[in-house]
């Protein structure tokens, strides 16, 4: 018996965790397939977790942070006219959209291609816009204000007054590639944002892009199908996906100022610092570029394919495809502000002082022409452009103002402006410094044109709103 007792005792545990096993088995039969205990078996859960935690706090962020308030109605708010630009006859003359509120629902909101307008407000704000383009500039003399508002609002009438307070309805920025279009995008969305103090207004496909452009330049076809010749023209481009009045142009300049109702703003480069700053970011273009430099002879024609341009592995790089292929490295500011018709047909070689000239009258009817090294002083000058119907922020105590100008002052490194290296001692070293040479020695006119952009703003008569006001 003293011998079974063991036994018998051992035979009932076993019995007990059977039971037990099989009571887990049950548990797990009934409630395994529910979500929560998939999630808590898949190797991955944490991650997902995290994820699904992670994109729901990112769209309440994206809501919270582009919800833009609808613009007041003077019996909402007194002091509509002092808070805020003059918007009659802007794009923000109607209500404002309220934003998706979710990732999905933007993607389901996103704009079209084909230029059609989604809403009864856009429709009234193209309306406003395309109004505007049959307005000739006109003066205005400084309002009667009183003396809490001129405390408040001093500069930014100021700075008006520096241009003579001319009314502009569309801001058009010329941008040079590597010149602080990226930048100025994102301070663009930030005036967007807050559109109803503002006045500025993007279109859905600028809020998409990364440089603002509502017409990428690479590949070229898209710019050139557009037909882009006359002031009406870029009006007529305003009007898609939503209406715009701040457009970005990183494209040859075909639309030259002056246009009725229209501002013309620019940044220019260094030249060489200009193109080393793209070359920087793909260092495979030194070689080519080098190697097309010398096999191009005077009076060579700069679109000719037999040269083989086409050096990039991907899209959306101006470099890329340019819209003068050879050409841009011969001068290619010029060749953009000449526009795609004269500029492009300028053979190798061959942009001479004449041409020089006829760029310097045109950029003289740009409202302003920043050299890059003073983009940090700027903003002054950009209200100035931007007229009594757009804010930029200017009173405001915070550092860049309202919407956060750029402080930072670029600096020009001028030993490398001149090749100086020193002793090279990579591949990189050495093919950078050989088409520096070769890039000054076929650059002469867009470096003088640098220079001559930079001398005007030291000397205050870089456009309207830079001293020639």
């Amino acid at each position: 018996r003293r011998q079974q007792l063991p036994c018998s005792s051992w035979g009932s545990q076993i019995i007990t965790v059977a039971i037990g096993l099989l009571g887990c088995c049950i548990i797990i039969a009934v409630f395994g397939n529910s979500p929560e205990t998939s999630a808590l078996r898949s190797p991955d859960s944490q991650a997902v977790a995290g994820a699904i935690a992670f994109e729901d706090e990112a769209a309440e962020l994206y809501v919270a942070k582009t919800k833009r308030p609808r613009a007041p109605s003077k019996e909402q708010s007194p002091k509509a006219s002092a808070d805020a630009p003059g918007l009659a006859g802007t794009a923000d003359s109607a209500p404002l959209a309220e934003p998706p509120a979710s990732a999905e629902a933007r993607k389901d909101e996103a704009p079209s291609y084909a230029g059609e307008v989604s809403s009864a407000e856009d429709v009234a704000a193209n309306q406003a816009i395309a109004a505007s383009s049959k307005e000739e500039d006109v003066k205005q003399a400084p309002a009667v204000l009183s003396d809490a508002l001129l405390e408040r609002d001093d500069s930014r009438q100021v700075a008006l007054a520096q241009g003579g307070n001319l009314t502009k309805k569309l801001i058009v920025h010329i941008h040079f590639h590597a010149c602080s279009g990226k930048r100025i995008c994102k301070w663009a969305r930030d005036l967007d944002d807050d559109r109803a103090r503002s006045g500025v207004r993007l279109d859905g496909m600028q809020r998409m892009t990364a440089a603002c452009n509502q017409i990428d330049p690479d590949p070229p076809n898209v710019w050139l199908n557009a037909k882009m010749n006359a002031c009406s023209d870029m009006w007529s481009l305003t009007k898609n996906h939503g209406g715009s009045n701040f457009m970005f142009i990183e494209t040859p300049l075909d639309v030259r100022p002056p246009c009725p109702g229209m501002a013309f703003v620019t940044v220019i480069r260094q030249p060489w610092s200009r193109l080393e700053s793209t070359q920087g970011k793909r260092g495979w273009t030194f070689p080519n570029a080098s190697a097309l430099i010398r096999c191009m002879k005077v009076g060579d024609d700069p679109l000719d394919d037999k040269f083989k341009w086409m050096f990039c592995d991907s899209y959306h790089a101006p470099t890329c495809q340019p819209f003068f292929k050879a050409g841009y490295f011969n001068n290619y500011y010029v060749r953009s502000l000449l526009g795609m018709k004269e500029g492009a047909r300028i053979p190798w070689g061959q942009v001479t002082e004449e041409h020089f000239e006829k760029v310097k009258k045109i950029l003289e009817d740009f409202d302003l022409v920043i050299p890059i090294e003073h983009l940090a002083d700027a903003l002054p000058g950009l209200q100035c452009a931007f007229g009594p119907n757009y804010d930029v922020g200017l009173n405001s105590a915070e550092s860049g103002g309202r919407y956060h100008w750029t402080t930072t002052h670029k600096k020009i490194h001028l030993k490398s402006t001149s090749c100086d290296y020193g002793v090279p001692g990579t591949w990189h070293d050495r093919t950078r410094i050989e088409l520096c040479e070769l890039f000054l020695a076929n650059n002469e006119w867009d470096i003088k044109l640098w220079e001559w952009a930079v001398h005007r703003w030291i000397n205050w008569q870089a456009g309207r709103c830079r001293g020639d006001g």
